[in-house]
């Protein structure tokens, strides 16, 4: 693993002394001497998938979002994603066959749990990954749960400035926080945060993190990353108020 080769989709500009991550749905240019990145919105990814699918597996950074499993969860029954980056040597596909296609149905949880070991048995910065299984079932009364609280708690959560909270990115994506830490950051009560647990472990089968994600320690994890619109942009509150998850949860005003 210290020489995985290059691949198209894996993102060379930024340190290379660091293990490099994984990017699809994204075309990197240079324009004016700038690097522009395109990428396709989730809810065009949604739209373009023809019927509905027993599950995803989404082998590339930052998927793990609850903006991206609700975009989803019509047109699938279980995603299988990262909060965090995704090491571009991906998903452990020695075994991912075996899991996917020896049984009636497939072990999507030996797939993700796969995942996760794989890079548990590395050292230093490749010991790095967060992984979750979603049951995409389940996410209704998430976002109902998650409504009641933003109504509840949106005042003080437009007042977060993102420390203290255990955050995905590196660099200066500061928008990817956990679902729960946001919330428990917010103000949410003992009798609130039993009803968040409850509905997230009604979503998840299956979530495991490493200790650190290269340079993130990663010490609390719900399985879910979620956009904080204190740290992020007026841009960036115009598309997420778009998605459908904004809609059933009101969380950017």
């Amino acid at each position: 693993y210290d020489s995985p080769g290059w691949v198209p989709y894996e993102e060379r500009w930024q340190d290379p002394s660091l293990p490099a991550v994984k990017s699809i749905c994204q075309d990197v240019v240079l324009s004016d001497g700038m690097t522009v990145s395109y990428e396709m919105n989730i809810n065009e990814f949604a739209e373009a998938i023809p019927y509905h699918l027993d599950y995803i597996i989404m082998d590339c950074c930052f998927m793990g979002g609850v903006e991206i499993a609700y975009e989803l969860k019509d047109v699938c029954d279980r995603i299988i994603f990262s909060p965090a980056e995704v090491l571009s040597l991906g998903f452990n596909y020695n075994t991912m066959g075996e899991h996917l296609l020896a049984d009636d149905s497939p072990d999507l949880e030996g797939v993700a749990r796969d995942y996760y070991e794989k890079y548990e048995a590395m050292s230093g910065t490749y010991q790095s990954a967060t992984v979750t299984l979603v049951d995409c079932s389940g996410l209704a009364t998430l976002a109902e749960t998650c409504r009641q609280i933003f109504s509840s708690h949106g005042d003080r959560m437009e007042q977060l400035d993102g420390s203290g909270i255990q955050r995905y990115f590196r660099d200066n994506d500061s928008w990817f926080y956990d679902l729960k830490d946001i919330i428990a950051n917010s103000g949410a009560d003992e009798t609130e945060l039993v009803l968040l647990d409850a509905a997230i472990d009604d979503c998840i089968i299956y979530r495991a993190a490493t200790e650190r994600f290269i340079s993130i320690d990663i010490e609390r994890y719900s399985g879910f990353s979620m956009y904080l619109p204190s740290r992020g942009t007026a841009y960036l509150d115009s598309f997420y108020s778009d998605l459908a998850w904004n809609r059933a949860t009101g969380l950017v005003q």
